[in-house]
């Protein structure tokens, strides 16, 4: 499914969440309401691109700032710390 602006989503049939947590796979959608991984990755790229873009441009963070925390975040996920 195509959003304006070459957003992809990743329609709500695709995935279920039970009340416990867990995300199990759905029943096969059509082919033309889904997007390839790539396309998929590729929008998710530019659109983070150009929100870093638009936060440095009006003053509120800048890309330094920005890989800093992408550092914290991954630091966090690989050991489990906040």
């Amino acid at each position: 499914m195509t959003c304006p602006a070459t957003f992809y989503t990743i329609p709500s049939k695709l995935i279920s969440r039970h009340s416990f947590g867990k995300i199990q796979m759905a029943k096969k959608l059509d082919p033309q309401e889904t997007v390839s991984f790539e396309d998929l990755l590729t929008s998710n790229i530019y659109t983070q691109e150009a929100l870093i873009n638009v936060l440095e441009k009006k003053g509120i963070v800048t890309k330094r700032e920005l890989l800093e925390e992408i550092k914290k975040l991954k630091d966090k996920q690989k050991f489990g710390k906040a």
